[in-house]
């Protein structure tokens, strides 16, 4: 389901209030009505443009993994084991020009399949917790979070203007243009 608005709305919103009202109308459309923990549908992605699948992921991503360098690195452990969002993090990153932050997010991921070692002890603990763990990992993290954060500024603004430039992948105007 695209974006309701009407052109004069378009025109008039920056960057950051389009990225947010385009990824609140995909958000509403995956999210389960019958649960209230907002998770989301995967059959209901099929409802999104590629687009707008491309734009929830980001978002979803950005709107957990900028706040600190221990939300990156929690939440980054918590999506990359889960194919289905991590895959759609990353198809996201390519999209939209994140080719350096995609990298070094590929660099976590390389690292945190490398075998650990046998005597940590940490082979029992889930996926998540063992890469948010792993010691191994604060390097790649932290590279990943530095290239993230001053990445994210740039990322917005190619975001939105891909919406500008490609309305009809993410609005539906109500008074057409």
């Amino acid at each position: 389901m695209l974006t309701k608005l009407d052109n004069q709305a378009f025109q008039s919103m920056d960057d950051d209030a389009l990225i947010a009202a385009c990824a609140q109308s995909a958000f509403e459309t995956v999210r389960s009505a019958d649960m209230s923990d907002g998770e989301v549908r995967a059959d209901r992605l099929e409802w999104l443009t590629p687009p707008q699948r491309d734009l929830l992921f980001y978002r979803i991503y950005e709107l957990h993994a900028t706040k600190s360098a221990d939300d990156f690195r929690w939440w980054t452990s918590y999506f990359l084991p889960r194919d289905n969002l991590w895959s759609g993090i990353k198809r996201a990153l390519a999209s939209f020009g994140g080719g350096s932050v995609l990298n070094a997010l590929e660099a976590v991921e390389r690292a945190s399949r490398e075998p650990s070692d046998p005597e940590s002890g940490q082979e029992d603990d889930s996926p998540s917790t063992f890469i948010y763990t792993d010691s191994r990992l604060a390097a790649p993290f932290a590279e990943a979070f530095r290239t993230f954060q001053q990445q994210v500024p740039e990322l917005r603004r190619r975001i939105a203007t891909r919406i500008r430039n490609h309305p009809g992948e993410f609005i539906e105007f109500a008074d057409k243009p």
